[in-house]
């Protein structure tokens, strides 16, 4: 989560030693109050303020030291996931039903490719993302 935010490696020997440890730096700016400095600026400027300081928010807690104290990756991707679905709920406000139901098909994240998959029953972690060209990455 913190190199898709950011847009950077998470070890780096050429950054200044501050930065060198994504993890550590990433912490650190939360700390001082400097998300937006370290933030990717399409990020940025495409999501919504409450929204990158969740995803933020959700990071630290995966960047914890203490493994016990880190979510499973069940509860990141559900987190995730409610942040999607809020988006989309407020966004589904403000659009009128057509444009809604188009938009709805075009971010339709997890598909299963005609002929990939033998068996008709698989569950939505077994299906291939695939990402639209509309959607920031």
């Amino acid at each position: 989560l913190a190199e898709l935010l950011t847009g950077k490696k998470p070890l780096c020997l050429e950054r200044s030693q501050e930065q060198r440890n994504l993890a550590a730096y990433f912490v650190l700016s939360l700390k001082e109050n400097r998300l937006f400095e370290v933030i990717e600026a399409r990020v940025v400027n495409e999501g919504k303020t409450e929204h990158v300081h969740a995803v933020a928010q959700l990071t630290k807690r995966c960047l914890n030291m203490k493994g016990e104290e880190r979510p499973t990756m069940k509860e990141v991707a559900a987190e995730l996931e409610g942040l999607r679905g809020y988006a989309r709920h407020s966004w589904a406000h403000n659009s009128d039903k057509k444009n809604m139901n188009s938009a709805s098909e075009d971010v339709e994240l997890y598909a299963i490719p005609s002929g990939s998959y033998s068996s008709a029953s698989t569950s939505k972690w077994e299906k291939e993302p695939i990402w639209p060209m509309n959607i920031p990455r």
